[in-house]
């Protein structure tokens, strides 16, 4: 008699225990296995977003005009600020028009121009209107970018990057490589 009332009641609530099963691993199946950013790393990332924030405010209306004479002085006070504030102070911040071509360069360089169009993190944040961290290769050393499209009326019309020298970010914000390109810029 025992035995029919178990399986009696084990069909009843089988059922109730297989949705509750498949719930519990659905939810457990979902969680982020990325381990959170060093202090490091978000203190990097708040001070990049906030500096990023000023300089495309300043930039977004030239570049909508093409006006790419106006672009360096703007890009110069923004340097001096960051200069001046200490905490963030990049390389090289550059504006690029819609292909991918540079425009303004701060501090400038020797060559005027440079050519990111067939960049496919460039394309790629272009495309889906992102923030990107990238890591590329100059003159030998590594570099470390930050590159955010330009958005107007729910368009990219250009891009600004700031550039960092790998000692910049692994050295004095105790960042790595992977660390810093798993960023999300976002």
């Amino acid at each position: 008699m025992n035995l029919f009332y178990f399986f009696k009641v084990a069909r009843r609530k089988l059922p109730l225990a297989c949705l509750l099963l498949c719930v519990v691993l659905f939810l457990g199946g979902c969680q982020t296995e990325e381990p959170p950013l060093s202090k490091g790393a978000q203190d990097l990332k708040k001070e990049m977003l906030q500096e990023m924030d000023k300089i495309t405010q300043r930039v977004v209306e030239p570049v909508s005009k093409k006006n790419w004479k106006a672009l360096r002085p703007i890009l110069k006070i923004s340097y001096e600020e960051m200069e001046q504030g200490g905490k963030l102070v990049p390389t090289r911040i550059m504006v690029l028009d819609r292909k991918g071509i540079s425009r303004a360069i701060y501090p400038p360089l020797k060559k005027a121009r440079w050519d990111f169009s067939s960049y496919n993190q460039i394309r790629e944040a272009y495309d889906n209107k992102m923030n990107v961290g990238l890591r590329g290769y100059l003159r030998g050393g590594k570099v470390y970018g930050f590159f955010v499209p330009l958005i107007q009326n729910s368009k990219v019309i250009g891009g600004v990057s700031m550039g960092f020298s790998s000692n910049e970010i692994e050295e004095r914000w105790k960042i790595s490589e992977d660390e810093f390109l798993s960023i999300d810029f976002n």
